[in-house]
C-alpha cells in the first residue's frame, strides 16, 4: 500500500476538532492556489467574471493514489480557502457525513479511513468530508435516469468486449501491415514516433521538440502555433529546475513564515517574497516563472495545434497519393476504434463528426459498424450528463453564490470548462498526482454487475457514496468496541455484506485470513454446523454440465445439494440449453418455488457475463472453473461453507478454484473436513 500522504493524513486527523474552526483566519484568494506537485497538477486556469470559482479536480476512478491526493487537495481547499461545497459525479444523494465527522479524531479512525479508501469503498471527497477542518456537503449532480442509461449502455458493452476488442486488433493489424509496405521511410519513422507519443503522453518530452523542429522545416510559421511553443517553454523550464536545491531554497525561504497557512508556491503566486530576494534563490525563482507560464496553457487549443503541427509534417513526407489515403484511412479507424472500446475523449467525438460518412462506411464494411453505434450512444448520454453537471453548479442554489470543488472523471473536462468559460464563470482544472501506481483496471471489474468503465466516464458509484456512509459510523463503533473484531469485517459492514461470525451467510478469502487460528476454527465450525442443520441459507447458480459433473464425483456434494433444495430459505438456478441436460435430481425438484432453470435466451445473457468471471467473483463470491471453460460449465456459489464442501472434490479433478492462494486453499478445506468429521461426514466418502 502506498503511504505518500499518510503522514499529512495523519497530522490532519490528529489536529484539534474542527468546532474550534470559528476563529481561523480568513480564506485565502482562489486566484492565487498553487498546489504542490507531489498532490496534483493545475492544468488550466482560467479568470472569468465575478469572484465565483469552480475548481475541477479530474477524477481517476479506483485509484488509491488519486483518491488520497484528491482528499489531500480538498483538505487543502476547506482549510486554506474555506471551500465547503463539493460536487461530485456518480451520484445524485448530499450528504456530510456529519456523524462520522463528528468522530473525534484517533489512530482507530484514520486505520478504518484509509481502509476504506484504498479498498475503493469511499471516495477521495468523501474521506475528505469526514476528515476536514471544517465541515464539506458533498453534492452529487447526476441526473438518476440518465445515469441509468448511460451504464445501461455500458453493460451492453460488456457482453460484446471481446468480441470488439478481437475485431478492432485484426482490422488495425492490417493496416499497420499495410503502412510499411507503401509508406516511405522517413513517413513510416515518423508515423511510430506519433503512434508512440499517442500510446504514452510521457514521450511528449522527447517528441515535442522534434515536433516544432519539423514542423518550422516543413514552413509552418510557428507563430501560428503558440500553446504549442508555451508547452516547449514550460518542459524546457521545468527540466532546468534542480528539484534538490528548489526544495532547499523553499525551506530557508518559508523560514520567515513558518505561522503562514499557505504552500511554498502559493507564497510565491501571491508575491510573498521580493524580487531582490529570489534573485537570490534561482531555482524558486524559476520556479515562480513556471507557475505563471503555466497559467497560460488551454489544452484543447493546445491539442489542436498539435494535430496542425502533425497534419503539416504528414503533408510534406507524403510522396503519394496511396499514403495519404491509407494515413487518412488509418486516422479514422484509430477515432473509432476509441469510440468502439469506450475510450475516447471529446476530442475524438468532435473528430468523428468530421468525417462521420467515411468512418461508419468503413467500419459497416470491416462488420464493426454495431460496435460504434453503441459507443456513440455511450457518448452522447457522457455528453448530455455534462449538461447536468453545468446546469446544476450554475443555477442549482444549494450550489451557488460561493466556491465549488467538482470531482468527476476527465471525459466530462472539456464539456465543462467550455460550459464555464462561455459563462464567464472562473475556474481551476487539476489533474491529481497518480504516485507511482497505474490504475487498478481490477477494481473496475468489481461494479455494475461485475465490471466498470475503464475510461474516465462513468463512476461506479451508483449513487452508493451516501449509503455506504451511513454505515461508517456504526462500523467504526462496532470496531472499537470489539464485534467487527478486524479491520477488514468493517469493510465488509460498510458494503453491507454481513459478517462471518454474526450473519454467518458469507466467509470471504480476506475476512477469514485476518482471523485468527482459533477464530478460523471457530468460524468454520458455526458455519458447518449451521449449514448441516439448515439455519444458513445458500443461493447456488450453477450450469448443468458442472451440476452433473458435482454429483459424478462427489457423493457428499450431491447430499448437500439435495439438502440445499429441500429447504425452502435456499435458492438454486440451472443453467441449461434444455430441459432434458438437468440432472434427474435437480428436474426433480423444479415443481418446488425456490428451484428453477433458465431458458436460451436467459442462457444466453448469463453466459455472456461469465466471460469475465474470475474478476467478476473475486471479491465477494466464489467460483469453480473448469480447465475446459469455454465447453464445460461455470459454478458460481455465494460464499458458503457450500462452496467449501464442494471445493476438493473439484480442485482434485482439475478444477481450478477462485482463491488464488493454495495455501489458504487447503487451511480452509482441512478444517472444514475436521468440522465434517466431527460430525460423521467425509469428503472422501
Amino acid at each position: 500500500m502506498k503511504t505518500i500522504l499518510l503522514p499529512l493524513i495523519f497530522a490532519m486527523l490528529l489536529a484539534p476538532l474542527p468546532l474550534q474552526a470559528a476563529e481561523q483566519k480568513a480564506p485565502a484568494d482562489m486566484a492565487n492556489l498553487a498546489i504542490p506537485e507531489t498532490l496534483g497538477k493545475i492544468e488550466e486556469r482560467f479568470q472569468g467574471q465575478g469572484k465565483r470559482w469552480v475548481i475541477n479536480i479530474q477524477d481517476v476512478h479506483a485509484h488509491f493514489g488519486a483518491q488520497e491526493n484528491i482528499a489531500a487537495i480538498l483538505e487543502h481547499l476547506n482549510e486554506i480557502y474555506g471551500l465547503r461545497l463539493v460536487a461530485y459525479e456518480g451520484g445524485w444523494s448530499n450528504s456530510s457525513f456529519s456523524e462520522t465527522w463528528e468522530l473525534p479524531p484517533s489512530r482507530e479512525k484514520q486505520l478504518v479511513l484509509r481502509t476504506l479508501l484504498e479498498e475503493d469503498v469511499i471516495t477521495g471527497a468523501a474521506f475528505a468530508a469526514m476528515t476536514s477542518k471544517m465541515p464539506i456537503m458533498l453534492h452529487g449532480v447526476e441526473d438518476a435516469d440518465l445515469y441509468k442509461k448511460n451504464l445501461k449502455v455500458y453493460l451492453e458493452f460488456l457482453n460484446q468486449k471481446e468480441a470488439v476488442e478481437k475485431q478492432a486488433a485484426d482490422f488495425q493489424a492490417s493496416l499497420a501491415r499495410q503502412k510499411t509496405s507503401v509508406y516511405n521511410a522517413g513517413l513510416l519513422q515518423f508515423d511510430r514516433e506519433l503512434l508512440k507519443f499517442r500510446e504514452d503522453p510521457k514521450t511528449a518530452e522527447k517528441f515535442f521538440p522534434r515536433l516544432l523542429s519539423q514542423a518550422q522545416a516543413s514552413g509552418l510559421d510557428l507563430d501560428s502555433l503558440p500553446q504549442l511553443r508555451l508547452f516547449h517553454q514550460i518542459t524546457s523550464l521545468e527540466k532546468s529546475i534542480e528539484k534538490d536545491k528548489l526544495k532547499s531554497e523553499a525551506q530557508r525561504l518559508m523560514q520567515e513564515h513558518k505561522n503562514s497557512r499557505l504552500s511554498f508556491e502559493e507564497m510565491l503566486r501571491h508575491g510573498s517574497f521580493t524580487d531582490e530576494k529570489l534573485s537570490f534563490y534561482p531555482n524558486a525563482q524559476k520556479q515562480k516563472e513556471l507557475l505563471h507560464l503555466q497559467d497560460g496553457i488551454i489544452h484543447d487549443q493546445l491539442f489542436e495545434e498539435i494535430e496542425k503541427a502533425v497534419g503539416l509534417i504528414k503533408e510534406k513526407l507524403f510522396q503519394t497519393d496511396a499514403e495519404r489515403e491509407l494515413d487518412a484511412q488509418f486516422n479514422r479507424f484509430m477515432t473509432a476504434r476509441k469510440i468502439m472500446l469506450f475510450k475516447a475523449a471529446p476530442a475524438d467525438i468532435k473528430q468523428y463528426s468530421k468525417a462521420k460518412a467515411e468512418i461508419r462506411a468503413e467500419m459497416a464494411a470491416a462488420g464493426l459498424d454495431p460496435f460504434l453505434t453503441l459507443g456513440l450512444r455511450f457518448y452522447r448520454l457522457a455528453q448530455k450528463r455534462d449538461q447536468v453537471f453545468f446546469e446544476k453548479i450554475s443555477a442549482d442554489p444549494e450550489l451557488t453564490g460561493e466556491d465549488i470543488a467538482l470531482v468527476a472523471g476527465g471525459f466530462h473536462t472539456d464539456g465543462i470548462r467550455e460550459r464555464l468559460r462561455k459563462a464567464g464563470i472562473s475556474y481551476l482544472v487539476i489533474t491529481p498526482s497518480l504516485g507511482e501506481e497505474s490504475a487498478d483496471e481490477a477494481l473496475y471489474f468489481k461494479r455494475l454487475q461485475g465490471l466498470q468503465v475503464l475510461t474516465q466516464t462513468l463512476s461506479e458509484l451508483g449513487n452508493q457514496l451516501t449509503e455506504r456512509g451511513n454505515r461508517i459510523p456504526e462500523a467504526f463503533r462496532r470496531y472499537k468496541d470489539g464485534t467487527l473484531p478486524n479491520i477488514n469485517q468493517v469493510v465488509d459492514y460498510v458494503l453491507g455484506n454481513g459478517m462471518v461470525l454474526e450473519a454467518k451467510s458469507q466467509l470471504s478469502q480476506k475476512s477469514f485470513l485476518s482471523l485468527s487460528a482459533d477464530e478460523q476454527r471457530k468460524a468454520v465450525n458455526q458455519a458447518v454446523e449451521s449449514l448441516l442443520t439448515g439455519e444458513m441459507p445458500v443461493s447456488v447458480v450453477m450450469q448443468a454440465e458442472a451440476l452433473q459433473k458435482i454429483l459424478e464425483t462427489s457423493p457428499l456434494g450431491a447430499a448437500l445439494l439435495k439438502a440445499a433444495m429441500e429447504n425452502p430459505a435456499n435458492h438454486m438456478t440451472v443453467l441449461s440449453r434444455s430441459f432434458s441436460e438437468v440432472p434427474p435430481l435437480i428436474s426433480d425438484a423444479f415443481d418446488k418455488p425456490n428451484v428453477k432453470t433458465l431458458g436460451e435466451t436467459s442462457l444466453d445473457r448469463a453466459i455472456a457475463r461469465q466471460r469475465d468471471l474470475q474478476a467478476a467473483v473475486k471479491r465477494h463470491s466464489l467460483a469453480v472453473i473448469a480447465d475446459d471453460y469455454d465447453n464445460s460449465g461455470v459454478l458460481i456459489l455465494k460464499e458458503t461453507v457450500l462452496a467449501l464442501l464442494l471445493f476438493r472434490p473439484l480442485l482434485e479433478q482439475g478444477w481450478i478454484f477462485a482463491w488464488d492462494d493454495p495455501a489458504s486453499q487447503n487451511a480452509i478445506a482441512n478444517l472444514v473436513e475436521e468440522a465434517l468429521a466431527a460430525k460423521g461426514f467425509s469428503l472422501s466418502a
